[in-house]
């Protein structure tokens, strides 16, 4: 069967798996065990993401009509806990740690919506409440969340770093004290180089090799940068972009204030071995082992050291040669040891990380 989601569960214990067919499997890590789950008649449509809530011991699944289920620590539906965030397919979702028993869920769908929900649990029941939305000009094509200094204060303040298609910025949007969301500015990628439409971006992540992460959003310093994946033919480049580190204003704005701009946080621009056509969809993953990242290509799986830019494709071993072809779905565990990754001929595979 075809695979299009492949997440570990936040405490890697499992490997959640959903299917071209409606299928959810459950993928034991430790004890390389599966059980696999009908789940197309219960939630009305075939998975498009699943995942975990943080290492609480909550699951989510959003199926193509653009709900939101959750699903208890047994991978069963809970009861009433599932919610119409979105009028059509949600194509990316970040989760934060809000409280102990709150997170902020923030989306993006196919009806070209970004909102922020807070899913909080009260009595044992979890409820989920729509805090703040924006129209979008386009599709969202990435989706980061990066924590930002809570300038002591204790509430936790993050920002949302979104791209889209036909936009060459990465737009940043503010969580304000009221939950809301606010456009804070944006960091343009058409330098001098490239005029104003010239690509888009395909994918993008955020990652710090110098301060290790707890779990939970990657948190803002001087060494927190995005890697962007561009649609650029023959062959991908690769950005990597500098996030301002001043956040004081993000707040601050009138709603009919245009936010800044920034034309100068490039920090490389480099070419990759990486063949793509208009079709391409490339998947980005952090691997610290390498001081790089993978990339899920047309023709497998490539690491990139994001210090000198080399790129190759991994050396597969036989026993798994069909990780040569297309990449659909791949995630990396978050004790960086293991690598899942399905491909278009219908297969999957985890892979362990050696030195």
């Amino acid at each position: 069967m075809m695979f299009i989601s492949a997440n570990f569960t936040g405490d890697d214990k499992y490997l959640l798996l959903s299917s071209a067919s409606g299928d959810l499997t459950i993928y034991d890590v430790q004890r390389a065990t599966s059980k696999t789950l009908k789940m197309k008649e219960k939630v009305k449509g075939i998975i498009k993401l699943c995942g975990s809530i943080g290492i609480s011991s909550y699951q989510y699944v959003c199926p193509m009509n653009g709900s939101f289920y959750l699903l208890d620590k047994k991978f069963e539906l809970i009861t009433n806990a599932a919610w119409k965030i979105h009028e059509r397919m949600i194509t990316h979702i970040k989760i934060c740690v809000f409280t102990e028993s709150s997170w902020l869920i923030i989306t993006t769908g196919m009806d070209n919506f970004l909102r922020l929900n807070l899913l909080e649990v009260k009595d044992t029941k979890p409820h989920l409440k729509q805090l703040s939305e924006i129209k979008l000009a386009s599709n969202c094509t990435s989706l980061n969340v990066i924590a930002n200094h809570d300038n002591g204060n204790g509430r936790k303040k993050f920002s949302v770093f979104l791209t889209r298609a036909e936009f060459t910025h990465i737009a940043c949007f503010a969580i304000s004290d009221e939950k809301k969301l606010v456009h804070s500015y944006n960091i343009a990628l058409n330098n001098t180089e490239f005029s104003t439409y010239a690509f888009n971006v395909r994918d993008a992540i955020v990652v710090d090799f110098v301060h290790p992460s707890d779990g939970g959003a990657i948190k803002l310093t001087p060494s927190t940068m995005l890697v962007v994946a561009t649609s650029h033919k023959p062959y991908m480049r690769l950005l990597l972009v500098e996030i301002p580190m001043e956040t004081g204003h993000s707040e601050s704005m009138e709603p009919d204030e245009t936010p800044k701009t920034y034309y100068d946080k490039i920090l490389r621009n480099f070419a990759t071995e990486i063949s793509q056509d208009d079709f391409s969809l490339p998947i980005i993953r952090k691997l610290k082992s390498s001081n790089g990242i993978l990339v899920g290509s047309d023709v497998g799986i490539y690491s990139i050291d994001l210090m000198n830019g080399d790129s190759r494709l991994l050396n597969i071993p036989d026993e798994a040669k069909s990780l040569r072809h297309r990449i659909k779905c791949m995630d990396v565990s978050e004790d960086q040891m293991k690598v899942v990754a399905g491909t278009s001929n219908k297969s999957i595979y985890m892979l362990y990380v050696t030195e």
